[in-house]
């Protein structure tokens, strides 16, 4: 018996390590957003990560609409938050989205892609 429970550890160990691998995304965009006459508005997101095999350099990131795919740009005033603006025609009251993050992953000589989507949220518009 006493034996068997020095193997206890392991599981445990296992979940840690695993634990420990992060990539997150954080809506960054309001709730609510006043309509605009253009009806473009402007959706931020922000990326984490502790993988150090993550590419920074080949982020593709996008705001998912549907089936419609809007590139996102490196905010000027932080390096992990990127945003997009994505238009709303006037009759909708509500825009459901995703981020999506594209990249490459670094392994044992080749780069690797990999990719991370947000859950779904929903920008209400009001007048």
């Amino acid at each position: 018996m006493l034996s068997n429970a020095r193997y206890l550890w392991l599981p445990a160990l296992v979940l840690l390590l695993v634990g420990c691998a992060r990539n997150q995304i954080t809506n960054m965009s309001p709730r609510v957003m006043r309509r605009t006459p253009a009806g473009l508005y402007t959706l931020e997101a922000r990326w984490d990560t502790n993988q150090r095999a993550v590419r920074d350099d080949t982020m593709t990131p996008f705001v998912v609409v549907g089936t419609q795919f809007h590139p996102m740009r490196r905010s000027t005033l932080n390096d992990r938050c990127w945003r997009a603006t994505v238009p709303v025609p006037p009759e909708q009251r509500f825009l459901n989205y995703r981020f999506k993050f594209d990249y490459l992953k670094a392994g044992f000589g080749r780069r690797h892609p990999d990719s991370k989507r947000s859950r779904f949220y929903q920008l209400e518009i009001v007048d």
